[in-house]
């Protein structure tokens, strides 16, 4: 990659000793094997606690009616960010409530006890369930 064009301030952050930073935060294991974890921009600062998106992600999408989700930091007034998590659903999303989905998450991970709100995509329109401030 040459570098973003037009854009020197860009090239000035993404490149450090001839090298490309992407950003990619991964776990070197024992054999050598680099996992991927996430995205540095995408990690959510929840009051001093790290928050993978992806891990969210990947516990949202084992729920019957999610068929894709996104979690991204949501500003918070007090901790800072908290993950908001939008949803397609699979089937019949209205009878999914938000408190059933993460009650589903807390099952599975503790940093969904983080997890503050939710979208449904319904009828091609996002429709935003309910937030704790």
């Amino acid at each position: 990659m040459k570098g973003y064009l037009n854009n020197p301030e860009a090239n000035a952050k993404a490149f450090k000793g001839g090298w490309f930073m992407t950003g990619d935060v991964g776990v070197v294991h024992p054999d050598g094997y680099i996992k991927i974890k996430d995205r540095s921009k995408d990690v959510i600062i929840n009051g001093g606690e790290n928050i993978c998106s992806k891990d969210l992600e990947h516990v949202l999408l084992h729920h019957p009616g999610v068929a894709d989700t996104m979690v991204v930091g949501m500003p918070h007034r007090h901790w800072g960010e908290m993950p908001c998590a939008f949803l397609v659903a699979k089937y019949k999303a209205a009878e999914v409530c938000k408190d059933e989905v993460v009650a589903f998450c807390r099952e599975r991970s503790n940093k969904s006890e983080k997890l503050m709100c939710c979208a449904w995509k319904l009828a091609g329109l996002w429709a935003y369930i309910g937030t704790d401030t």
